[in-house]
């Protein structure tokens, strides 16, 4: 199993008022530290910007600039073109694609590792069927549009413990 990442940097920051991904954190940007953190433990990492013209702060080693295909899709159509350039450059049905937001500088690679190792011999995205309720208000509320029901997912079946403090050291950020 090979494992990739898909690093979304497409919004437009309407409400931040300035482009999230270059907002500056510790000597690097939100999105210089996320691909960093992502790089240092996938094969390949991509970053998928909303269009050629989005102006991206400087990217490591093994990272690889793309845009979105078909635009005006929100996270989906990065998704999409994301998991498009990875069929199309060798990765396949065996392999994993760790995706996050550009805007996640605390990500640690021991997050990103432990969360691909919880894929087991899956084939694709699994939720718990106990969830079915939540991740179709999920669907219907932010990807239909007008849904109305709950969408909190940080309830579990019981048969494992959710626990904030093992996912990283969680400190209030001095930007």
């Amino acid at each position: 199993m090979r494992t990739s990442a898909i690093i979304l940097t497409g919004g437009w920051s309407k409400r931040m008022g300035r482009p999230k991904e270059s907002l500056p954190l510790h000597g690097d940007t939100l999105l210089g530290r996320t691909a960093k953190t992502v790089c240092s433990c996938v094969e390949v990492a991509v970053v998928v910007a909303r269009d050629q013209n989005q102006q991206l702060p400087a990217l490591p080693e093994g990272a690889v600039r793309l845009h979105d295909e078909v635009g005006g899709l929100g996270p989906l159509g990065g998704l999409t073109t994301g998991m498009r350039w990875l069929l199309d450059n060798g990765f396949g049905d065996d392999d994993v694609a760790f995706t996050t937001a550009c805007d996640q500088p605390f990500l640690t690679p021991e997050s990103v590792q432990w969360l691909v190792s919880q894929i087991g011999d899956h084939a694709h995205c699994v939720w718990n069927g106990s969830q079915q309720a939540e991740v179709t208000a999920y669907v219907q509320k932010f990807l239909i549009g007008g849904g109305t029901g709950n969408t909190s997912v940080l309830r579990t079946d019981g048969g494992y413990t959710f626990n904030k403090a093992m996912w990283a050291p969680w400190d209030v950020p001095a930007l």
